[in-house]
């Protein structure tokens, strides 16, 4: 009898320290059987092209939403770019995407090249991976800030062809500094692609030249960079950044880490645009709190780390970088843990307002 008694009352103390060691969201989620009442029973990822860091976010979603929530997750893979995720979300044809979010937000107010197929149905739920447009110089130039540029009568190539955005972005930084570049203080030359703008810089015949590249790293190309060359990076003000941001929606700052780069040990702050992982509004409001909850605690949290070094951006801080509307449910999710911010609220009811919805 003893011994029965003995044994009940260690049972007891053992569920009360794995209680104690699980977060109140962890011990209700462990009491829900999956899935709940009204729930898809699968959805469309799209992801982008395979082995992209796009693609790898996609099959995180998936095998979450497979495993844990017992929603079948299936990734669609779809060409490169932001564009054509968007599309397939807007058709219905994907529940989820990943994608530029200075990209969705001009989806959702159907605004320049979304005017006349907006999508108001997109929603943000877990962000962000942060893509930073590196200005970079040889330090035989002497080049250690924008200022600089004025009147300097370089070559520069700070604007990427293939990417709107990015020239967009570059034409209000030239506008914030009063730099010319047709000529007066600097030739831009916009270039077509990587291998010609790194070459060109290589050789002298651009002084300057700017790519977009994740915050992660170090990344290869700059790491070839920062061998053949003395190479420099050119910070943007913060208050550049702003100027930048009151423009175009999105951009945001970014800061390269300290010692990534030989050339850069004290790191280098400048712009940055953001990508997440968004979703279509029809999808039930306590299934992405679950799928929120997943991606940001543990056990889970080490699976979705698992998938990719940039994964480890996707926190719940800095939730009002995001300018698109967030998901009733992630919503929720954010604001039980406190990470929801005013910021984040004002955002969400202007944007909400401005497309004529309520969530």
């Amino acid at each position: 009898m003893k011994r029965k008694r003995f044994l009940l009352l260690l049972g007891m103390i053992c569920l009360i320290v794995m209680l104690a060691t699980l977060s109140p969201s962890q011990v209700l989620s462990k009491s829900k059987k999956f899935p709940l009442s009204g729930w898809p029973k699968g959805v469309i990822c799209a992801g982008g092209s395979p082995g992209s860091s796009y693609y790898t976010v996609m099959v995180g979603i998936a095998q979450l939403s497979s495993k844990y929530l017992k929603v079948r997750g299936t990734v669609m893979t779809t060409a490169t770019g932001s564009g054509p995720q968007v599309a397939a979300m807007s058709k219905r044809e994907a529940d989820f995407g990943t994608c530029a979010d200075i990209i969705v937000l001009n989806a959702v107010q159907g605004i320049k090249s979304y005017a006349g197929k907006q999508a108001k149905n997109l929603r943000a739920v877990v962000g962000f991976h942060q893509t930073l447009f590196n200005i970079v110089t040889n330090a035989r130039w002497k080049i250690k800030k924008m200022e600089d540029l004025k009147g300097s009568g370089y070559t520069v190539t700070l604007k990427a062809a293939p990417s709107s955005v990015h020239c967009a972005i570059f034409d209000k930084v030239y506008e914030f500094y009063g730099i010319d570049p047709t000529g007066k203080d600097v030739k831009e030359i916009p270039h077509s692609s990587k291998d010609e703008a790194f070459s060109g810089l290589r050789e002298g015949r651009f002084q300057v030249i700017c790519e977009g590249a994740g915050a992660t790293g170090p990344i290869v190309y700059w790491v070839e960079m920062d061998r053949d060359i003395d190479m420099r990076m050119i910070p943007l003000s913060l208050e550049c950044i702003e100027y930048v941001g009151s423009k175009i929606p999105g951009v945001v700052p970014g800061k390269v880490a300290p010692g990534l780069y030989k050339g850069v040990p004290d790191g280098c702050v400048t712009a940055g645009i953001c990508s997440a992982a968004y979703c279509i509004a029809e999808l039930p409001d306590d299934y992405i709190y679950e799928l929120c909850k997943l991606v940001f605690e543990p056990p889970s949290r080490e699976e979705w780390l698992g998938l990719g070094p940039h994964h480890e951006l996707y926190t719940t801080k800095n939730v009002d970088y995001l300018k698109v509307p967030y998901h009733a449910g992630a919503v929720k999710y954010y604001k039980e843990i406190g990470a929801w911010t005013d910021k984040a609220e004002k955002q969400q009811k202007e944007i909400l307002g401005k497309i004529g919805m309520e969530k």
